[in-house]
């Protein structure tokens, strides 16, 4: 069965995620310039989309080629066309340390790894109906069959590859290739993607992000593989971050800020004291109020740790809200890209007809397509006539 062609899209790629079953929740985000690179905190892997080209797709010089000396290291080869938007995201969750897979992707991981060769592997993905209708769920609506099958960028070709760090290396994989490709070391100190809501909100709390020493090897390598196209005025690249849940870390603070605000009144309704608080404490795991946290001894230093509460656990709640928001688009944008608009659209051309308009629209579209047409040539006549003129002629020799 076939696979559809998916956008290289963090309201796709996340909603993707979701649909995979993983039991660590993921989102995807894009990175608008390189020097945002580094600044990836809890980045558990990229994923780059560019133009195949295939003088392009030769592994990087530095690199060696082949099955990984770590045979901990997931990889298995596209044998299905326009998988590898899905081949490059499981890339790096099932090699991310700490994102647990879920029990569909912990099945295909566990069959998948008992087969010696990668390209047995992407046929075993080809052949998994479960990660075949998630991919397949971003389908587009297509009502009029076509034989032509080719991209929407007029016949052009994208792929996508992932960069992910492990075991002290990082590794650029790519479905297309023999196996995974070691590109550097990099420290083994490098955050994962476990405890990413801790670690960010930590980090956050300290006016900080953790550092993640791998990000600049990643940097390099996503820079050395668009340096390929100089001088060819290529410039549609897009890179995604896949990183913890923003959604995910915001619920657990408004859930942590919440727990302790609703302590902190409960003792400071009770008059105060040891008493209190250890009654008031029992309602709530700690894991939940924070390693070491306790209400306020004194009454004074009680009443300003509740005003402090209350304002985290607004800021909280503000950005739960928002992020859901954020998360309800991308859940529109999705029907959107998947509903069959050609009803709306013939509905439109006939109501236009039946007001008279019709016409008079499709005079005017052909009298902007003759303009354009009109300006075109003037541009391909300007050109040639530089190129005729004496002055564009290079300099003599007796100069």
């Amino acid at each position: 069965m076939e696979w559809c062609t998916i956008e290289s899209d963090p309201a796709v790629f996340t909603e993707l995620t979701e649909r995979l079953g993983l039991e660590t929740q993921m989102e995807i985000g894009e990175v608008f310039s390189m020097e945002d690179v580094e600044s990836q905190a809890d980045c558990a892997g990229f994923i780059l989309l560019f133009r195949y080209d295939k003088g392009t797709m030769r592994p990087s010089s530095s690199s060696s080629v082949g099955v990984a000396d770590d045979p901990s290291v997931f990889f298995c080869k596209q044998t299905v066309e326009n998988a590898c938007g899905t081949i490059a995201l499981l890339h790096v969750l099932l090699n991310a340390e700490g994102v647990r897979p879920g029990p569909k992707l912990t099945n295909f991981l566990e069959f998948a790894s008992s087969m010696p060769e990668a390209e047995l592997r992407g046929e075993i993905l080809g052949m998994s109906d479960d990660i075949r209708k998630a991919h397949n769920s971003f389908a587009r609506s297509e009502p009029f069959m076509s034989e032509e099958k080719g991209s929407s960028e007029g016949g052009e070709a994208f792929h996508f590859v992932a960069y992910v760090p492990k075991n002290g290396a990082l590794y650029e994989l790519d479905g297309l290739q023999r196996g995974p490709i070691r590109l550097e070391a990099v420290p083994e100190s490098a955050p994962t993607a476990s405890g990413a809501a801790a670690a960010t909100s930590a980090a956050a709390a300290a006016g900080a992000e953790p550092a993640a020493s791998w990000l600049p090897a990643a940097r390099r390598a996503v820079e050395e593989r668009m340096a390929r196209y100089s001088g060819t005025g290529e410039i549609r690249f897009t890179l995604l971050s896949v990183k913890g849940s923003r959604l995910h870390a915001a619920k657990r603070r408004l859930g942590q800020a919440s727990a302790r605000l609703a302590v902190a009144q409960q003792v400071l309704s009770s008059g105060g004291g040891s008493t209190a608080r250890a009654n008031a404490m029992v309602a709530f795991p700690q894991a939940l109020l924070g390693a070491g946290w306790a209400p306020e001894p004194t009454l004074g230093a009680l009443e300003t740790q509740v005003a402090e509460l209350e304002v985290a656990a607004r800021a909280a709640k503000a950005e739960v809200d928002e992020l859901q928001a954020e998360r309800a688009a991308w859940a529109a944008e999705n029907e959107r890209r998947k509903h069959n608009w050609v009803p709306f659209a013939i509905a439109l051309l006939e109501e236009c007809h039946r007001a008279g308009k019709l016409d008079g629209m499709v005079e005017k579209g052909n009298e902007r397509a003759r303009e354009l047409v009109r300006q075109e040539m003037e541009r391909e006549s300007a050109k040639k006539a530089k190129a005729a003129s004496p002055s564009s002629a290079a300099p003599s020799a007796s100069s």
